[in-house]
């Protein structure tokens, strides 16, 4: 199971979601799935909050 403090902060600094599930040895399916899972509530709008 991919953990989530580990997607967060490469997406906080600008990575791609291919870019972070080539690194984490994922689909990235799986990347985005755990993003959108476990990301920021969906009508807040602005960055990725700090982990």
């Amino acid at each position: 199971m991919v953990e989530h403090e580990e997607i967060a902060p490469l997406k906080v600094q600008g990575q791609s979601i291919q870019q972070i599930g080539r690194r984490l040895g994922r689909a990235d399916s799986t990347v985005s799935r755990e993003l959108r899972r476990n990301g920021r509530p969906r009508r807040t709008r602005g960055p990725w909050p700090p982990m």
